[in-house]
């Protein structure tokens, strides 16, 4: 991706030497009227063809050519009953001929039933969390709560398992008395909840709501983000990953964020 738009699809600039790479695409055509939202594993198409309306679910892998002037991107999917769709997308300008959006991407794409369709897309853009070193614990400064995750792992995945929503983002942990360690947990709409538990992860002692106005020293320096079945989407500051057992990444240290999302509006036309 170039650097102008990649900086375009981030709230704030990554640092130096963490390169923002393609995540995902949203991509639209018309005539007939067709969709695919992309990730790095998966896509789903919404779509009305002269044969019918189609929703269906692809798992599949997006493959990046970002050497390539202008980069181009590929996506590859099957659903269970082996329907395939190819996309093939390149960064230029594109303009909706219905709505006259603009899009930094221009995209042809083959449906299972043979058609061949063409279209526009939005890239999304985030850090490269495959690129992401090792978390250093021991190496941590004293202000910074991670510093404590070799011995808080067991409490931190207790939390998170009983959380009635999925956890985005573990935004701190600190010792406690008694053996107890706190855990504030984060879901996506930015809802927190204060988790007490102990360190071994044993027992949860006691779950509460945190209010809107309730920060605590040092919270989300860093931010824990769990490892899930695509990697985190995130657009500024830098990522470590944080492994347990045989080197399984299990979550992502990150640092510099919150990031500002990126709009429509804020995407680069070309």
């Amino acid at each position: 991706m170039t650097l102008g738009l990649a900086l375009a699809m981030g709230g704030v600039p990554a640092t130096a030497g963490d390169d923002l790479v393609l995540h995902g695409l949203s991509c639209r055509g018309n005539e007939p009227f067709w969709s695919l939202d992309i990730d790095t594993t998966s896509a789903q198409e919404r779509s009305l063809f002269p044969d019918g309306i189609f929703e269906r679910a692809y798992a599949g892998q997006l493959s990046t050519f970002g050497f390539l002037d202008p980069p181009w991107a590929v996506f590859r999917g099957q659903t269970e009953d082996a329907e395939t769709v190819v996309l093939v997308a390149r960064e230029e300008t594109c303009v909706d001929t219905m709505k006259g959006e603009a899009f930094d991407q221009r995209a042809v794409v083959s449906f299972p039933n043979g058609l061949a369709a063409t279209g526009c897309c939005h890239a999304t853009l985030a850090l490269d969390s495959a690129a992401a070193p090792v978390a250093d614990h021991a190496d941590k400064p004293p202000e910074d709560w991670s510093r404590f995750l070799p011995v808080f792992t067991a409490g931190i995945q207790r939390c998170i398992g009983d959380m009635t929503e999925p956890v985005a983002a573990v935004t701190k942990a600190w010792p406690m008395n008694r053996g107890l360690i706190g855990v504030r947990l984060q879901d996506a709409d930015g809802d927190r909840t204060d988790c007490i538990v102990e360190q071994t992860g044993d027992r949860i002692e006691q779950l509460e709501t945190v209010s809107a106005g309730d920060e605590l020293p040092g919270e989300n320096s860093p931010a824990l983000l769990p490892a899930g079945e695509t990697p985190p989407r995130v657009t500024c500051g830098r990522l470590e990953k944080v492994v347990a057992g045989e080197d399984q990444v299990w979550a992502y240290l990150h640092y510099g964020g919150p990031c500002a999302e990126a709009g429509p509006d804020d995407r680069d036309a070309g």
